[in-house]
């Protein structure tokens, strides 16, 4: 007599998959994470460069732990899913990194327009003219507005939201130098720049790929047209160094054109807020700035 086939194996049931804005934690804005730094918009509001550059040492930080506890065989090396794993977490630091940079440049951009108040004979219509050049696109969105009443919002945050230039380095010199005739970043720091945005545009718009085309518009990339996007695991640290020198050359720069052009007698207490506003500090001070 033929044996009957068993019954179907039932799925074990865990716990209900939930809609994915249900995973969503509301933390406040204030709070920091266990052992870790607040990122909050207020941070950027207050200091820039510190804000971000916190957020740079968290991300290398991260990447460390995950490099001291990936497998690896016994010659040292790490195993080919502990390798890939890693490489892939390169690339979303990548676009972490990037995403913060540009809030740095925005929340940068519009504290020293509020400050500008503080310089003389300071002419706004002299900058609009010149930002129009930079941002052909600029408009101010009502429903932006709209979004923000009862809410103690500066205009300068406003209207750095409104710019769409904040991955092309040359043209935010060209805001900077029209704002207060500085301009953040250096022929070098341009360079760099140009081909973090490109590796980031890569990585999150092309499967992590570098087609023909984005391969010609930075000539670092040029040869790697149709290749995926794969760092040494050591670019992690590199990349977040070399992004504290260019915040440092930026707002060093823009520091010693603002402060040239101070108001005659201007209160000690809005020479320190300027002050505040443009130190570059972070967590890992000594060893990279």
């Amino acid at each position: 007599m033929a044996k009957k086939a068993p019954p179907p194996a039932v799925p074990k049931k865990g716990a209900p998959i939930k809609k994915i804005a249900q995973y969503l934690v509301k933390r406040p804005p204030s709070a920091t994470l266990a052992g870790g730094v607040s990122t909050n918009l207020d941070g950027y509001s207050k200091c820039p460069a510190h804000a971000f550059l916190k957020q740079v040492c968290e991300c290398e930080d991260t990447f460390v732990q995950c490099r001291n506890r990936f497998t690896k065989k016994k010659n040292g090396e790490y195993n080919k899913d502990s390798q890939t794993a890693l490489e892939i977490i390169a690339n979303s630091i990548i676009v972490s990194l990037m995403g913060h940079f540009e809030t740095y440049q925005k929340y940068l951009f519009g504290g020293v327009f509020e400050r500008t108040v503080y310089l003389k004979n300071y002419n706004p219509d002299v900058f609009f003219q010149g930002l129009k050049k930079e941002d052909l696109s600029l408009q101010i969105d009502p429903k932006r507005l709209a979004a923000y009443r009862l809410s103690p919002t500066a205009i300068g945050h406003l209207l750095g939201e409104q710019l769409r230039v904040w991955h092309y380095p040359t043209q935010v010199n060209g805001l900077f130098q029209s704002l207060c005739e500085a301009e953040p970043f250096t022929v070098d720091d341009r360079k760099e720049l140009a081909l973090l945005w490109q590796l980031r545009h890569s990585i999150a718009h092309t499967a992590a790929s570098i087609t023909l085309p984005d391969a010609q518009k930075v000539t670092e990339l040029n040869g790697y047209g149709g290749l995926p996007v794969v760092l040494e695991l050591v670019a992690v640290n590199a990349i977040c160094r070399k992004l504290h020198a260019i915040v440092r050359n930026a707002n060093t720069a823009i520091s010693a054109k603002f402060t040239s052009r101070l108001e005659p007698g201007l209160p000690l207490i809005e020479q320190q807020d300027l002050k505040d506003f443009l130190k570059v500090d972070s967590p890992k001070a000594n060893q990279w700035l």
